[in-house]
């Protein structure tokens, strides 16, 4: 399962998308979609550029999902 960058929701559909083997340009080898639950989410993802995913979503003031 994958979890949402932002909140930590489950994001059961998730599929990861690549550009490259991770050896053919900068994006070492990370997904080119992020995981995200939400437009919500999504927007504090890119309003964030250069924080840390958890300060994002402070930011934001998006509650993180608790696991159980």
């Amino acid at each position: 399962m994958n979890n949402c960058l932002i909140c930590g929701e489950i994001v059961a559909d998730y599929e990861p998308k690549f550009c490259c083997s991770g050896d053919d340009c900068g994006c070492m080898g990370q997904s080119i979609d992020p995981c995200v639950c939400s437009n919500e989410c999504y927007t504090a993802l890119m309003a964030g550029i250069g924080k840390t995913y958890e300060q994002r979503r402070i930011d934001a003031g998006i509650k993180r999902k608790v696991e159980e």
